[in-house]
Order: structure tokens, then sequence, then C-alpha cells
């Protein structure tokens, strides 16, 4: 209610790693980024350093936890929905994961 939305930052999640084919992350950005680079011109995840394994599709821990912290939900990867149901709280962040 305060308009504070994380726009403008990149929030680092160290955890269990993403599933960055979950609509609240997806990007239609071409290739997967898991090789430490940074591209601010993602819609979502800027930076995916996979320390330990590049996945969290069988637990789901961290894809919990960064949807929680940033997550906004889009159908195509570019259109963002804007009934926010389930976005995180500072939905307008970028992500930076580290998986371990």
């Amino acid at each position: 209610e305060k308009g504070i939305t994380g726009k403008g930052q990149v929030v680092l999640v160290s955890d269990s790693g993403l599933d960055t084919d979950n609509c609240y992350f997806w990007d239609s950005s071409p290739g997967e980024l898991r090789n430490a680079t940074t591209q601010m011109e993602r819609r979502k995840v800027v930076n995916y350093y996979d320390y330990k394994d590049d996945t969290d599709i069988l637990l789901g821990h961290g894809t919990h936890v960064a949807g929680t912290v940033a997550g906004k939900k889009s159908a195509d990867g570019i259109t963002e929905d804007e009934d926010g149901f389930g976005d995180g709280i500072a939905k307008d962040a970028k992500l930076a994961i580290f998986d371990l």
C-alpha cells in the first residue's frame, strides 16, 4: 500500500535452486541462465549460480522461497499478469539465485 514493490532491486536467494519454468520466474529470452553471468535485461532471474545441481524440480523449497520474496506471474515470459494473485512481497524485484 506504500508503493514499495522492489523495483530496481536484485535480491539474492540461496536455497535448493529454482524451477525457472515456473510461471512466476519464466522468461521468454532464449537459453537458460545457468553460468553465473549477470543479465539484467532478463524479466525475473538475472543471475543463477548452480553450485549444487542446477534444478529445484523435485523438492521445490528454493522455488517456494524465491516466489515468496519476488515471484511475479507471467503466462508468456513477457507480459506480467495484472491480478497479482500469488505474487511475492517484492514482486518487481529481480532475482539472483545461488543453488546450494
